[in-house]
């Protein structure tokens, strides 16, 4: 039994930086329209694939339905091959870690307020060895959980992770802390080989030794991309219908559900639920079914503000015939919310 368990989706990120992480509804329309329009442009080709088939400037431009069209490959049997999609998913990955994976996100000056919040919660999350269970593909959790080398990375990610330089396995160093951080999506500095991109049966996950927080897309700027180290960032965006082959990220889904099965309190911070990520609201479903004895879960979601159909999606799952626990909707912004913690 666990006291608690933090779950942390992309407004928890927009909240410490609003001006360079957009949430998941704004990303392509955020930069791919101020950057894509030249021919010069390395979005030129996605750009003038996404207006053949939406209205940017009327319409937000849905990540989700982008990324299930490109992965699924809808048209490969009328003559459009593979190659074609592949090229526009990369590019796709190419935008993401390029937004997510700014390296400005990580130098923030020492005064600002967002950074010593998240020092104070990193700090917390340590020390009581809590769990985080994250859909960000960014790494600015673990750059605090990093900052003073006391937390143990190939313990604390749940997998195998190997140096992309050297192909050695990160040993897990057993004097360090030993927090779990279960990401579930995927993450821009875990590297993968291109073939595995579509295939996904991914058994290894490639770091940097030295900067284990950098994304993979600062090694593409560094010249890493180039063989023999060419390696794509391995995320996993919330589409329709989406599987995993891999067993490692199938055992992360396990430890997550058992986080949530076991923790007395759960706090949902910047993640609204998307009708199309059912592998998540399952995830809630199967892990809320057994509450601990003899109380109920304490559900704490947090954001800024909420719709009453993002309220009855959450209500749905926590509030069954079978196991109605407390839940409470915060209308705070996640910094704001952590801020409250004591120390």
């Amino acid at each position: 039994m666990i006291d608690e368990v933090f779950i942390l989706g992309a407004g928890f990120s927009h909240s410490y930086c609003k001006d360079l992480m957009p949430l998941t509804d704004d990303l392509v329309n955020f930069v791919l329209f101020d950057h894509g329009n030249s021919e010069k442009s390395e979005f030129y080709r996605l750009t003038e694939f996404i207006k053949d088939f939406f209205s940017p400037d009327s319409e937000k431009v849905n990540f989700e339905k982008l990324a299930t069209f490109l992965l699924s490959n809808p048209f490969q049997s009328s003559g459009e091959t593979v190659e074609t999609y592949r090229e526009l998913y990369i590019g796709l990955l190419s935008l993401i870690a390029g937004i997510y994976g700014n390296p400005t996100i990580h130098q923030k000056e020492d005064g600002f307020e967002n950074r010593k919040i998240l020092e104070k919660f990193s700090k917390r999350i340590k020390e009581s060895k809590t769990p985080i269970i994250s859909f960000n593909y960014d790494t600015i959790i673990e750059h605090f959980l990093l900052k003073d080398d006391d937390w143990d990375l190939a313990t604390g990610y749940s997998l195998p992770v190997y140096d992309f330089l050297t192909n050695e396995k990160h040993n897990r160093d057993l004097r360090k802390n030993n927090t779990r951080l279960l990401k579930l999506h995927g993450s821009l500095n875990w590297g993968i080989p291109p073939e595995e991109i579509y295939n996904q049966t991914v058994e290894k996950i490639y770091l940097s030794k030295y900067q284990p927080d950098m994304p993979i897309h600062e090694n593409y700027i560094s010249g890493y991309f180039n063989e023999p180290y060419k390696l794509y960032p391995f995320i996993i965006p919330p589409v329709s219908g989406k599987t995993y082959k891999s067993k490692i990220i199938r055992n992360l889904w396990h430890q997550a559900k058992y986080a949530i099965m076991t923790a007395k309190q759960i706090h949902i911070i910047g993640y609204s639920l998307p009708e199309s990520d059912t592998l998540v609201e399952f995830l809630f479903r199967a892990g809320a079914g057994i509450p601990p004895e003899p109380n109920r879960k304490k559900i704490r979601v947090v954001a800024p503000s909420f719709t009453e159909i993002q309220k009855l999606r959450f209500e749905k799952v926590f509030q069954t015939e079978k196991h109605k626990h407390d839940i409470q909707f915060i209308n705070l912004d996640a910094m704001e919310y952590l801020s409250t913690f004591e120390n």
